[in-house]
Parts: C-alpha cells; sequence; structure tokens
C-alpha cells in the first residue's frame, strides 16, 4: 500500500479544526461559568457575553460533531463555526487581557491545558481497544504536547517570552499547529499499523493455508506427490513412501523414470506433459513396488500454477488393486453364468423341442378327446418352457458389453415394430398414435426389444368393453436427456405393484386370465439401465397406464 501525503495532510488538517472544536465544545460549559462568574472580578457586562457565547457556540458545535452525517454533508458550515469559536476565543482572551484581570486568563488556560490532556481519552477510547499500543503511543505525544503549551501559555500569561506577546493569535496558531502535527502523526502511526496489520493477518492466513494444506497432503489416505517441471518429485506424502516401499529423503530430487517401475512410463510420460501444459489429466496404470508387488493406480495429475505460470505437477494416486481384483472375478463370474445359462438353455431345449415334436406327431392319429386335451397341455406347456428359457438366457445375455450404441431414429424403430403387431391390433381395432420425434444414441436392436415388450403388454392387458388406444410419444426432458412414454387405456396396474412388476417372473393375472412368462418388463428395465436411463409407470385401474422410460440423448 502506497501514500498519497496530500490528501492524507488536508484530512489532517481538517481533522484539527473539528478536535479544536471538540476542545471548545467540551469545556464550552467552564467558560459560560467563568464568563458569568468574571463581572465579579470586575469585567464589563460585554466581555461576560462574549465568554457565554464562545460557550454557548462550543456546546452546539459540540452538538453537530456527534453528527458525523452533518459534518459529511456540511463541511461548509462547520468549518464556519470552527472558525467563529477560534475568533471569539481569541478576542474573549483579548478583552480580558485589556482589563488587566489574570485570574480569569490564568484560568482559562488551566481548562484548556487540562482540556488538552483529557480531549484524547474522550476521543479516541472507543479506537483503543481496538488499536492497541499504537494509539497510547499517540496518547503519549498528546499528553507531552498538552503539557509543553500548558507550561508555555502560563509563563506567557506571567510575563515570560515562550510566546512572546500576541497571545490571542498565539492560542489560535498553537492550537492549530499542534493539533494539525499531531493528527498527521496520528495518521501516519494508524496507517502504518494499519499495513502492518493486514501484512500480519494475512501472513496469519497464509500460514493457516499451509497447515490445512500440510495436513490434507500428509494424512491423505492416498498417495500425495509433487513434481517440477523436469519432472523430479519434490514432495511425498507418507501414503507415497507405503505405495513405493521408499522413503521420501530417497525420492524427492529423483526423476519419476527413476522412482516407477513400471512398462507403461511412455503413458505415463504422456499424461505428465499435459498436465504441463495446463491440461488436469486423470488415468490408470500398474507400478511395481520393491517387493515385486504389482499395484493398480488410479492417478490424477493436477497443473500447479503461480503467476498464471505452470510451475509443476501435484498429483493424487489411489490403490485399485482390490477394485480391479473384484472387479474381474465379477467378470469371471458373470462369463460362467452366461456360460451356464447357455449351456443349460441348450440342455433344456432339447428335450422340450422332442416334448413338442412327439406331441405334434400324436396329435396327427386317433385319441380319444380327454387324451387330446391332455396332449394339447403338455404341448402348451412344453411351448411355454422353451419361451421362459429363450427370455431367461436373453436376460443373462444382456451386458454392457453387448451394447452397440449408434444413433438411432425412434420413429423408424417404434414403426418397424409396429408392423409385427399389425395383425393383432387390427383384430382388436386398436388406434396406434406414434409420435417420436427425438434421436438417441443407442442400441437400435435393444430399443426396438423394449417397444416390442412394451405393445405386447399393451395388447395382453387391454379392455374388452373398449377399442384399445396406445399412444408413442417422446419429449425432451433437459438438454441430454429424452422422455419416451407409451400409453395405453388398458386395464390398468394396482399402486402396490408399480416397483415389482419389473421383477423378474413377477405375474399380476393368471397364465389362463393373460398368457406370457412375466419376463417381459423386466427386460425392459434390464435394456433401460444398461443405457443409463430410468424406468417408471403411472397407472389407475380400469384406466390405463403409461410407462416413461428416461435415457440420454
Amino acid at each position: 500500500m502506497e501514500y498519497n501525503w496530500l490528501p492524507m495532510v488536508a484530512r489532517s488538517y481538517w481533522r484539527s479544526l473539528t478536535l479544536a472544536c471538540w476542545l471548545w465544545g467540551s469545556i464550552g460549559c467552564f467558560v459560560i461559568s467563568v464568563g458569568l462568574v468574571s463581572v465579579s472580578f470586575r469585567m464589563s457586562l460585554t466581555d461576560a457575553l462574549l465568554a457565554a457565547g464562545v460557550g454557548v457556540a462550543g456546546v452546539v458545535f459540540s452538538y453537530f460533531r456527534r453528527l458525523r452525517l452533518f459534518i459529511h454533508r456540511q463541511r461548509v458550515i462547520c468549518w464556519i463555526i470552527a472558525g467563529f469559536c477560534f475568533l471569539l476565543s481569541g478576542w474573549q482572551l483579548y478583552f480580558a487581557f485589556q482589563t488587566d484581570l489574570y485570574v480569569f486568563p490564568g484560568f482559562l488556560a488551566a481548562i484548556t491545558g487540562v482540556g488538552l490532556i483529557f480531549l484524547p481519552l474522550f476521543t479516541v477510547s472507543n479506537n483503543l481497544r481496538k488499536d492497541g499500543n499504537w494509539l497510547w503511543i499517540m496518547l503519549l505525544l498528546y499528553i507531552l504536547a498538552s503539557i509543553w503549551w500548558f507550561y508555555a501559555l502560563n509563563q506567557t500569561l506571567h510575563g515570560a517570552s515562550v510566546l512572546q506577546d500576541s497571545v490571542p493569535g498565539v492560542i489560535l496558531v498553537g492550537h492549530f499547529l499542534i493539533l494539525t502535527m499531531l493528527y498527521i502523526c496520528r495518521d501516519v502511526i494508524l496507517n502504518f499499523h494499519q499495513l502492518t496489520s493486514q501484512r500480519d493477518k494475512a501472513l496469519e492466513e497464509l500460514h493457516r493455508s499451509e497447515q490445512h494444506y500440510r495436513s490434507l497432503f500428509d494424512h491423505n489416505p492416498n498417495a500425495a506427490f509433487s513434481l517440477d517441471l523436469s519432472g523430479r518429485f519434490t514432495d511425498l506424502n507418507k501414503s507415497g513412501e507405503n505405495f513405493l516401499e521408499r522413503e521420501k529423503d530417497k525420492v524427492v530430487g529423483q526423476h519419476y523414470e527413476n522412482v516407477l517401475a513400471s512398462n507403461e512410463l511412455p503413458r505415463v510420460a504422456l499424461f505428465f506433459d499435459k498436465a504441463l501444459k495446463g491440461e488436469p489429466m486423470h488415468y490408470e496404470t500398474v507400478i511395481q513396488r520393491r517387493s515385486g508387488e504389482r499395484l493398480n493406480l488410479s492417478v490424477s495429475n493436477i497443473p500447479m500454477h503461480e503467476d498464471g505460470k505452470v510451475v509443476g505437477v501435484f498429483g493424487i494416486a489411489q490403490d485399485i488393486t482390490s477394485i480391479k481384483k473384484t472387479y474381474s472375478e465379477l467378470e469371471q463370474v458373470n462369463d460362467e453364468l452366461q456360460n451356464f445359462a447357455a449351456v443349460a438353455s441348450h440342455d433344456l431345449q432339447e428335450p422340450l423341442r422332442k416334448i413338442v415334436s412327439f406331441g405334434e406327431l400324436l396329435k396327427q392319429s386317433e385319441l380319444k378327446e380327454q387324451e387330446r386335451d391332455y396332449l394339447e397341455r403338455m404341448v402348451s406347456a412344453s411351448r411355454r418352457m422353451q419361451q421362459l428359457i429363450a427370455e431367461i438366457l436373453e436376460l443373462a445375455k444382456l451386458g454392457r458389453d453387448s451394447l452397440k450404441l449408434e444413433p438411432v431414429d425412434l420413429n423408424d424403430i417404434a414403426s418397424k415394430v409396429l408392423e409385427e403387431h399389425q395383425a393383432k391390433l387390427s383384430a382388436l381395432g386398436a388406434q396406434v398414435e406414434i409420435n417420436l420425434r427425438h434421436r438417441l444414441t443407442a442400441d437400435a436392436k435393444l430399443l426396438a426389444r423394449v417397444f416390442d415388450n412394451l405393445l405386447t403388454n399393451a395388447i395382453k392387458y387391454a379392455r374388452k368393453d373398449r377399442k384399445l388406444k396406445i399412444e408413442l410419444y417422446s419429449t425432451a426432458t433437459s438438454a441430454d436427456r429424452v422422455t419416451i412414454a407409451c400409453s395405453d387405456n388398458g386395464i390398468g396396474i394396482e399402486a402396490t405393484y408399480h416397483q415389482s412388476v419389473f421383477r423378474p417372473f413377477k405375474r399380476l393375472h393368471s397364465r389362463s386370465e393373460v398368457p406370457g412368462t412375466g419376463m417381459g418388463l423386466a427386460i425392459v428395465k434390464k435394456i433401460i439401465d444398461l443405457h443409463n436411463g430410468e424406468v417408471s409407470l403411472t397407472s389407475h385401474i380400469g384406466q390405463g397406464t403409461t410407462f416413461k422410460l428416461v435415457l440420454p440423448k
């Protein structure tokens, strides 16, 4: 912070005047009393009234001085009042000397000295609690100057030549000079104290910030490190020492290529160079510890800036070895489950195919009515089992690896699926409206499966007392998500089943009422989940059901 001396001196000049008026206002009551009492010392009535006028003017200005807003807005008036108080004071002292009555001037000088001594206590008492020792030093300067002024004035009143002859002028000029100099000193000291306080506060904040950073750095459960522009370690926390199985002192100053034992050093160097260009990087790598153990690490490189320039790289490395191991085991289990499902499906489908084939052959022979009924039930159950096995296998095979994402037109997919159901819809006299205006990045075959299951569901649960009406439409939920809705006027679903209908094998009606395996909506939910979407429904008994699919664009 740089000082602007001229405005500071100007402020001190103004404050000296207002402080001087504070002085006369503070002792105004005494001046009034002395002025009235001075009549008994053979002072003229004019002198007494002038003394009283000084007191009244001081008291009035003292009142206005308390109103800081008034002083700020009415500076000219305050200056006039201040000058008036000075002139009246000097004039009163002049007349006191003309009457050769030294009792009154001596008493006034004593009051002036006392006022100068105690004035700082009155004017800066509130600030003393905030500014501390600096204002105590300022107060000492006030007291010393006041004592000198009191001594000089009394010497003059008793005929000494300390201040020569012009007592009224000396009083005016002396007050002005002393108070101006003291206020300049006070401003300098307070500004200096403010600078030092701000510096101390900034240093304290910096120290506290460094302590917080150091605590976060040292006690971070992940490995924390910093590298300079050349790639040499400049810092390493305790977790980093454990990761590398090396002490910090033996790592700091070493290039990361000499510390990290990894086959992926060229890849690590690429990410380091990108971080030096100011681009935060996140990547995974594998290192080998001194014991030979391999660690899978998730690393974040963050550029460190000073004055807008990159001066190094700060890094955090998390040990994800156990996570990788768990993920690998989970993938292995999923592969085994899919293989089991495929084998089980094949092994189960084969005898079912034979049952259905021989059943169809038996239906061609002459059978009694009851025998034919039993045979029909056996073949129908076998077909349902084939369908259920196929859908279980389909659900088991659904995984993120099976997704083939590409830009798709929802309207085209729904229209093709609708053609496959056209015969059933025509038989029901159904009315279908499609208004899917949006395009998504999704798996076209899986979305076709979703539309197929929803249309099949609407057909199966249609009411018999009115024509079926199905609506397919899409709306933009946000800038990056689209909601697809499939609405029908079917029999509806009770509120207690709105969540459970998406579970595998969940059926709300018997097979004699509504055919099916209970896997359709479970497959819908699995496909939507694979697309990082959401599925929900709203339904009222007898009014219909609306399925809502929220998918990213």
